[in-house]
């Protein structure tokens, strides 16, 4: 059976201890996951992790798309829902025209997407073929622009011209080089296909729960 004492507050001596007992197992904690979270970075960056990790393909996620779908899914889709609702429709008139909404515009969302994601593919390419001209017609010129790019960004004349010389050996690099650098471009883009999926999927998805409230 407890005391008066067993419940009592814990006396002028005895709270510093306690405190100072709190703090120190949280600054154990916090340097143990420092510790852990620093041994894998240690792990991440270790040579032969890292040359897997460039050997690995580079890819672009569709979060992005996702995100675009779901938002516009769930705002469009409730606007339609409430305003049916607010016009004292049927409810059985109120789903067909949310559910329509989901597929027709969820539909142009994706053929959107798709669109804008293939025109960006093109543009690229587009570049990349100009790019391979200018590389065949007016090399020196190419590789001046080369020096400049790199000087920008501080290296001296002598390892500049090491870098030219690395790079204008391989055309592939030359040209990716040039489309990053120069343009500005990424190499390699997003797929058409997986990004009108995602948008699409998202939509259907997120835009699907306000029907279901109604």
């Amino acid at each position: 059976m407890r005391t008066r004492r067993d419940w009592a507050l814990p006396t002028s001596e005895e709270r510093p201890t306690s405190i100072l007992t709190q703090v120190i197992s949280n600054q154990t904690a916090g340097f143990v996951t420092f510790v852990s979270e620093l041994e894998q970075l240690r792990a991440e960056h270790h040579p032969e992790a890292i040359r897997i990790r460039l050997d690995g393909k580079i890819g672009h996620g569709c979060l992005g798309d996702a995100v675009f779908g779901a938002i516009d899914g769930c705002v469009t889709t409730f606007a339609v829902v409430a305003s049916a609702m607010g016009a004292e429709l049927n409810n059985s008139v109120v789903l067909i025209l949310g559910f329509a909404n989901l597929v027709a515009d969820g539909f142009s969302m994706a053929v959107s997407n798709y669109l804008g994601t293939k025109s960006e593919r093109e543009r690229v390419e587009q570049a990349r073929q100009a790019e391979q001209r200018h590389i065949l017609h007016v090399p020196e010129g190419e590789r001046e622009e080369i020096r400049q790019i790199f000087a920008r960004k501080g290296f001296t004349d002598d390892v500049i011209e090491k870098i030219v010389e690395v790079i204008s050996t391989n055309s592939q690099l030359w040209v990716d080089t040039m489309l990053s650098e120069e343009l500005g471009l990424q190499v390699s883009g997003r797929h058409p296909l997986r990004a009108a999926t995602a948008t699409f999927a998202a939509f259907v998805v997120i835009g699907f729960v306000p029907p279901l409230t109604f």
